[in-house]
């Protein structure tokens, strides 16, 4: 009985670490970009992804978004980045978002990754 109570809390004590390393993850991206709004159809949305931390991120993902005057999303996009950035280094994308007339900013940030240590394997 005890070494199932021991077990428990080391998956627990697992989890909690993996939530907040996720957490501390995601505050370690940064997002620039620029709008190309020259083709009528949909706007461009190019800019580079900063893995400001040093552990690795995979599956990167971004969002950008169009939005209104009352900062409504009018318009999104997202776009797969890369398989891997590695700690500490970036890497461009290029998020493509329907044209929307009543678009007046957009924004962009990294939607979706998994945090990890090294290289990793499917």
């Amino acid at each position: 009985m005890r070494g199932t109570w021991v077990r428990l809390i080391a998956i627990l004590a697992t989890l909690v670490v993996a939530a907040v390393a996720s957490v501390n993850a995601q505050e370690a991206f940064r997002v620039v970009f620029e709008v190309d709004r020259s083709n009528p159809e949909q706007t461009q949305v190019m800019g580079t992804v900063f893995n400001d931390s040093l552990q690795d991120m995979f599956d990167v993902s971004v969002t950008a978004e169009a939005l209104d005057a009352r900062g409504r999303v009018v318009a999104r996009g997202i776009a797969y980045v890369t398989a891997r950035i590695p700690g500490r280094a970036s890497v461009s994308f290029l998020a493509k978002v329907p044209s929307a007339p009543a678009a007046v900013r957009y924004r962009a940030y990294v939607s979706s990754y998994r945090a990890g240590m090294g290289v990793q394997t499917p």
